[in-house]
């Protein structure tokens, strides 16, 4: 875009169905592949040059957004949502999700996780793409931590120190594309951008090395 100053790449969000997939429950893959490439076309329509699908939690889901995507001949990219357990809530591993990517016919150009209950664990999350042999451009975009009911409104307990760290653990890690989820403000991003852009990078960090230096972060506040 002109007013950027640089190239700049539009990417239309879509979200889950919000529906249980069958067989556990009524959502099938054909009827969530018409929703998604709706969604698609209108996106495509509107400018979008890739599209950002994101909080999915089943691999029937994924499918079909990947069908979608390839349906309006949009490059595309996909995060699933993983719980502490190291799971989403339908039971995919991050291994499992990056066999699936790479079995898609139309894979994404990244892929990665977003949401969950924040930096440490997603972080561990995308551990596991790595370990499963996938070489495809990853994303990470945690909550910035556990929102809790205040004053009226919700509140994240991630400060923007906390999401810095992040973005740095991340980097090391191998993950290309940084970003943040629930909660994340223009405070968190700007702290971010200042510790990619200053903080030399590291040795990939250990599971231990994840927990401990968010914990501490976490622990201070």
């Amino acid at each position: 875009m002109a007013e950027a100053g640089r190239p700049v790449v539009v990417a239309g969000s879509m979200g889950p169905t919000g529906e249980i997939m069958a067989p556990i429950g009524r959502m099938t893959e054909a009827e969530a592949t018409r929703l998604f490439t709706e969604q698609a076309e209108a996106l495509k329509q509107g400018g979008a040059d890739l599209l950002w699908i994101e909080t999915i939690s089943a691999a029937e889901e994924m499918r079909a957004a990947a069908r979608a995507a390839q349906i309006v001949d949009l490059p595309w990219c996909g995060m699933m949502s993983f719980e502490p357990g190291g799971r989403s809530v339908m039971g995919v591993s991050p291994p499992q999700l990056a066999k699936l990517i790479d079995r898609l016919p139309h894979p994404p150009v990244a892929y990665g996780a977003n949401c969950g209950t924040g930096p440490a664990e997603l972080l561990l999350a995308v551990a596991g793409f790595s370990a499963a042999g996938c070489e495809r451009a990853l994303i990470a975009k945690p909550n910035a931590g556990v929102p809790r009911y205040q004053d009226g409104g919700l509140i994240y307990d991630a400060g923007p120190e906390v999401m810095a760290e992040f973005a740095v653990l991340a980097r090391d890690l191998g993950v290309r594309i940084v970003g943040g989820c629930c909660g994340t403000t223009p405070a968190h991003l700007s702290a971010m951008r200042e510790a990619l852009q200053s903080r030399p990078r590291g040795p990939r960090p250990t599971a231990d090395a994840i927990s401990a230096r968010i914990g501490a972060l976490m622990t201070d506040r």
